[in-house]
């Protein structure tokens, strides 16, 4: 069995390394779904069937390797490889080695001192994704990044909590459990409910890749794609993630959003195949999650339960000649302050169903890149997870 050139400890800075040479297409060109649709379902059926870490970063490392950007028009992009240059590609991958990573040439980044220049290509990248919603936000300028550098690694490190040393984790699951099994037809709602413009973690895979690559356009691609989604979903769902690469695929890429008092509202962009496994996975158990957290909860399982909650409010507010005091509380950093060990005892009462990948994304520390940097942090699967 062939053994990968890039251990574990430093695939981090490879990945980081294949992200500074290679920038992702937003769309891929129709013409081009079935090849790409073929080539993905391939390395993850052989990722699964062999289980090793060779396989495993083949197919993590496939979309930064061929979905590299070249020439816009208006803002799209359109490049990509033949079939011929495909082949090519997967055949290079086997050898993961830096002489693979010389291959691709940085794409040059100009900067303006004209912020409608710079506000250019945000705008032209959204619109070609389809996300109305980010353009309004871009245009109003109610959203900024700040580019990844030491003094926001610092700020976001501080928000971040380190890996606790007094964790009480309980038991790991039981391996003689009866495993989970889902259907293609949740994977592919999955998918669609993912909205435009989902970023794509540090990987290079964006939902708009799988939404892309299982359309009718992709032909019998799109079908063999749609079961090895389905078959990579129930494999990590049942916890057999090779645990050195759970640090890697349950991580995440940090951003830094500027808040109006120049602080740092932290966004964890999580690797598209760990997100589509928790949205499959979490969905068929939201009527017994809602038992548990209404009423205190509104936001999970109740169509436009925080509108309603808000409008509730106001109403009661507006009431005259009624003494009345209204109390908000908001927690400094909560998300980030979820001990894991506490989501672990809650989860296994919960959801014994899922408790195999929700151990495997809890159990250990997960990798958050922040430009350059990897920082080793705990990060939350699902904000569902965070309410109780």
């Amino acid at each position: 069995m062939s053994t990968s050139l890039i251990d574990s400890a430093s695939f981090g800075t490879y990945i980081q390394s294949l992200r500074s040479v290679n920038h992702p297409i937003h769309c891929i060109p129709m013409a081009e779904h079935p090849s790409f649709a073929s080539g993905l379902s391939k390395l993850i059926n052989k990722a699964i069937s062999s289980n090793s870490l060779f396989d495993w970063h083949r197919l993590v490392c496939f979309p930064l390797s061929v979905l590299s950007s070249g020439p816009r028009s208006q803002g799209v992009f359109l490049t990509f490889p033949s079939n011929q240059e495909l082949t090519h590609t997967l055949k290079q991958m086997a050898c993961l080695s830096e002489a693979f990573l010389r291959q691709a040439t940085p794409p040059p980044t100009k900067t303006h001192n004209d912020p409608a220049k710079n506000m250019k290509r945000p705008v032209n990248r959204k619109l070609s994704d389809f996300n109305i919603k980010g353009v309004l936000q871009t245009l109003s300028g109610n959203s900024s990044f700040f580019n990844p550098n030491e003094e926001s690694l610092n700020t976001l490190q501080q928000k971040h909590s380190q890996a606790l040393d007094d964790l009480k984790l309980p038991p790991s699951p039981d391996p003689d459990t009866s495993p989970i099994c889902f259907s293609t037809a949740p994977i592919c709602a999955a998918i669609s409910f993912f909205p435009h413009g989902s970023g794509a973690g540090s990987y290079g895979l964006q939902p708009q890749h799988l939404k892309d690559c299982i359309s009718i356009i992709a032909g019998d691609a799109s079908t063999f794609l749609l079961t090895s989604l389905m078959e990579l979903v129930n494999y990590l769902a049942n916890g057999h993630l090779p645990t050195d690469l759970r640090p890697f695929l349950y991580g995440a890429q940090l951003h830094g959003l500027c808040k109006s008092n120049r602080d740092l509202r932290p966004i964890a962009v999580g690797c598209t195949y760990r997100r589509l496994i928790t949205k499959v996975g979490l969905r068929p158990f939201i009527p017994r999650l809602c038992k548990i957290l209404l009423p205190y909860k509104v936001g999970v399982g109740t169509s436009l339960g925080c509108e309603a909650a808000v409008h509730t409010t106001r109403y009661f507010m507006d009431q005259p000649h009624i003494d009345k005091v209204f109390l908000k509380l908001d927690v400094k950093n909560a998300f980030n302050s979820i001990r894991q060990d506490a989501v672990l005892q809650e989860a296994q009462k919960h959801l014994p169903e899922i408790y195999p990948f929700i151990w495997d994304c809890y159990s250990s520390k997960t990798s958050l890149f922040h430009g350059n940097f990897s920082p080793d942090l705990a990060q939350p699967s699902s904000p569902l997870l965070s309410m109780k």
